[in-house]
Formats: structure tokens, C-alpha cells, sequence
């Protein structure tokens, strides 16, 4: 801020338009450059005003200045919003609920949405972000931000408390995803008429009666349990693609388990049956507007 309390970055000389900030900084504008991006200025400059008026008036903002400057970076056409620029969650629900409710800004708008897809744009929490997409229909981005939320548990505290500032259809869809990629993967594991698993992948020896034993065994079931539990935690399901998981002492007792048909083969390729539940998991869909196919529903066709 300069001397005259005015933004460094906006002190137009030519400007004819002086807006200030909620803490009392000054922007020198163009008044034809916030007309053609905002309806809320369009609508207030092309207004009649008083011949009695002070042209040289600030007009007063009710935003801070980062809000107002940041805004202006994205109106001006040889300046643009930066990742950045967006310090934290609340800072971008701010922008998006000015650009949109407040002095619809188009620019801006497209601006928050491409924040979405760009790498470099900081870690916000995907719950969130999922709810601010949701609520202004942004229906890609909220694809991307339900993805992110496969690494999040839900259950946790802090999830728990963001969920609570969502509306009740949005957190219902992350919940729905992700208790749906954990019963769709739990269906393969049930059934030997898996949609995503092909059994004969990873069995030595095929045989509809030895896993008819083996799906009603307790180690099958300890397993189903301890992968349950692990998509309960994290849907993406990180650690079923760590070794360690496979080999804890609960779960290992299965890849000694000989074939019933009584011969000295054991029953199951650990490396090829971690493999396929590996790619079932992924192969499930990762987005709240893709629907999850069960064996059930498949059975019912």
C-alpha cells in the first residue's frame, strides 16, 4: 500500500474509479473493465447518478483487501488468478459465493472451477471442495473432488465434522460412494460369479467344491473382514496393495491351504490373487455420478 493508501498493484493513473477495501485500501480502476466482467458494476455504473455525487468517492466494498485484489486480478484481462492466491478453503468459498451471488463475475467463476483440474493448485480438503461443487453445480469438478475423498476416512473426526457443513444430499452421495466401492469389492470376494475377479486367475486348481469350503472357512472370513475394515478407513484402498497387508498372521494361514481334491497343490497364488483384488479395486468406479455394478444385480437381470 502506498502513501495514499492505495494497492501497489492498482494505482492506475488514467482509472476513474476508486474502490475500497473493508480494511480501508484503495484500488484505482477502469470503470469500463469492471463493466464488461460484472453484472453487479454494469448494473450500478450504467445507473443515473446524483449530479450532486462525488465522482472522486470511494466506492465502499464489504470484502477484504486480498478478496478485492484478487478479484481484480481476474477481471483484468492482462492478469489472472494464481493457485497460489488461494491460501485456504474458506478464502475460495468466499470468491465463489462473490462471483456468483454477488457481483457475477463469469470470468471469475471459470477461474475457481479450473482450480480443480490444475496440479499446482493447493491441498484443500476434498470433502469440502466436494460440497462447494455440489452446491453451484459444477458437476466435473465435483467428479474430481469425490475422487480425492477415496483417500479420506470418513469416519474420522475432522471428516466427520465436514461432512456436517455439507447439505445432507451431498455428504449422503460421498458416504453412498464410499460405502459402495467396500460392498462391491467385499460382493467379488463372495462369489465365484465375481463381476470384476476371474477366480481361475489365481486358483492352482479349479474346482467349484474346494472354494466352496474355502468361502465358508474362518480364514475366508478373517479376510473379508480385515479388507472390510481397510476400505472402512481408506476407500481407495491403499494398503491392499502393500505386501505387508497379505502377510499379517491372520491372513497368511490361507496361502498354505491345500486343494480338498487331495493333491499336495496349494489351493491359491498369493502374488496372482493380491494382484486381481488389486485391479478389481481400481477398476471400481471413483466419481459419485458413476454407479456400482454388485453381483446381485447382475443375478436379478
Amino acid at each position: 500500500m502506498d502513501e495514499l493508501g492505495f494497492h501497489e498493484s492498482y494505482t492506475f493513473p488514467d482509472a476513474d474509479l476508486v474502490l475500497s477495501s473493508k480494511n480501508g485500501t484503495k484500488f484505482r480502476v477502469d470503470s469500463l473493465i469492471l463493466k464488461r466482467a460484472s453484472g453487479f458494476f454494469r448494473g450500478m455504473l450504467e445507473m443515473q447518478r446524483d449530479p450532486n455525487e462525488k465522482h472522486d468517492e470511494p466506492i465502499q466494498m464489504d470484502e477484504g483487501e486480498d478478496l478485492v485484489k484478487v478479484m481484480l486480478d481476474i477481471i483484468y484481462p492482462d492478469r489472472a488468478l494464481a493457485p497460489s492466491d488461494i491460501t485456504s478453503f474458506a478464502f475460495m468459498h468466499d470468491l465463489a459465493v462473490i462471483f456468483i451471488e454477488k457481483y457475477d463475475v463469469p470470468a471469475g467463476v471459470a477461474s475457481l472451477r479450473s482450480l480443480y483440474h490444475d496440479s499446482r493448485s493447493p491441498s484443500l480438503p476434498p470433502i469440502k471442495m466436494f460440497g462447494l461443487a455440489e452446491r453451484f453445480g459444477w458437476i466435473e469438478e465435483a467428479d474430481v473432488a469425490s475422487s480425492a475423498t477415496l483417500a479420506v476416512d470418513l469416519h474420522a473426526t475432522d471428516s466427520q465434522a465436514q461432512l456436517e457443513t455439507l447439505t445432507a444430499h451431498s455428504a449422503l452421495q460421498l458416504l453412498n460412494l464410499h460405502r459402495k466401492r467396500k460392498l462391491a469389492l467385499l460382493d467379488d470376494l463372495k462369489s465365484i460369479c465375481s463381476i470384476r475377479i476371474d477366480w481361475k486367475y489365481f486358483v492352482n486348481h479349479y474346482s467349484k467344491c474346494c472354494w466352496e469350503t474355502v468361502l465358508e472357512s474362518a480364514d475366508w472370513i478373517v479376510l473379508l473382514h480385515a479388507v472390510s475394515e481397510e476400505l472402512e478407513m481408506c476407500s481407495l484402498g491403499t494398503k491392499l496393495s502393500d505386501p505387508a497387508f497379505w502377510n499379517r498372521p491372520d491372513i497368511s494361514r490361507l496361502w498354505q491351504r491345500p486343494c480338498s481334491s487331495g493333491c499336495s497343490a496349494r489351493l491359491l497364488n498369493k502374488d496372482k490373487f493380491v494382484k486381481a483384488v488389486c485391479n478389481a479395486l481400481d477398476s471400481l468406479p471413483k466419481t459419485t455420478s458413476t454407479p456400482i455394478l454388485f453381483h446381485c444385480m447382475l443375478s436379478e437381470t
